[in-house]
């Protein structure tokens, strides 16, 4: 059963959709907002991996062009605990990793809430305007019908002239 509403009620009720589309518009701004704040901290993530990453490789490297014999024991000594605190430092953050994507998924999700709760209320007020279209083009067809049957009227009125 359809409800009839007055063209004021229809102005009210677009006024309250269009309010919630400026919310709605402002909670989309701030969440892509947060969607590059987690994809920066995701990246710094990746940047800080691959830092302890080529840290780790220019150990190797150096160790590996340099002779065991040209070391002192206290070299050895520094790079081996080098060494492992890289390794412990690069496990450690790779362990933090999936974190930072599952926030990344997280306000991806979150945006797409967003942007479908502002579709649903953009489409409220396209349906609105559109009832608002029809009352209007009844009232121009109820317009049309009252001056149709005035002039019925003075045409089959004695005496009525057909210009005033």
């Amino acid at each position: 059963m359809s409800m009839q509403v007055s063209e004021r009620e229809l102005q009210q009720l677009r006024s309250l959709y269009e309010l919630r589309e400026k919310q709605a518009l402002e909670a989309i701004s701030e969440q892509r907002l947060e969607v590059e704040r987690v994809l920066r901290l995701l990246a710094e993530q990746q940047q800080l991996i691959c830092g302890l990453s080529d840290e780790l490789i220019e150990l190797h490297n150096m160790r590996s062009t340099t002779s065991i014999q040209d070391m002192t024991a206290q070299s050895l000594q520094a790079e081996s605990a080098r060494r492992r605190w890289l390794t412990y430092d690069l496990e450690q953050e790779k362990f933090y990793l999936p974190g930072f994507n599952s926030d990344v998924a997280d306000a991806r999700r979150e945006l797409a809430v967003r942007q479908r709760a502002w579709v649903r209320t953009r489409d409220r007020i396209k349906s609105l305007d559109q009832q608002a279209l029809k009352i209007e083009a009844g009232h121009r067809l109820i317009q049309a019908r009252k001056e149709d049957a005035l002039l019925d009227d003075r045409r089959t009125t004695p005496g009525a002239s057909l210009h005033g």
